[in-house]
């Protein structure tokens, strides 16, 4: 991660799912916020049950055809989303320009229920090393 910025910024992925009528109505739901300040790596792990629920309702995970998007939202002062999408006093689009550019390598493993993850150390390794 490469963020040159001073403030304190937090991300999150949200999922969007089975929109309808041109985006009257869909679902939505987004994982908690991991704050990055400064240059290094930020992780952080997650079950979906524990996500935020747009009108306490979540995408249906058994159905991923119908997802629509999948997309990294990014937060000012942890509370502010950086998008133009949003009424001017629930967004800091304005700040944009004290944010980016950022640069950034974003992985998502997506383990199944009752399954394990075998750690980060086999998803890094090239997979012409990896031995079964």
């Amino acid at each position: 991660l490469e963020y040159t910025a001073d403030t304190t910024m937090a991300m999150n992925v949200c999922i969007w799912s089975e929109v309808q009528n041109n985006w009257q109505s869909w679902k939505e739901t987004c994982c908690p916020h991991v704050f990055i300040s400064g240059r290094g790596i930020f992780t952080s792990s997650s079950i979906p049950e524990s996500w935020w629920k747009l009108n306490n309702v979540s995408v249906n995970f058994a159905k991923v055809d119908r997802f629509e998007r999948m997309g990294l939202v990014l937060w000012c002062d942890g509370a502010h989303n950086m998008s133009p999408w949003l009424p001017s006093e629930k967004n800091c689009w304005e700040a944009r320009k004290l944010y980016l550019p950022i640069k950034l390598k974003l992985s998502i493993v997506a383990v199944a229920e009752g399954c394990l993850f075998s750690g980060w150390d086999s998803f890094l390794t090239p997979p012409e090393k990896i031995s079964n």
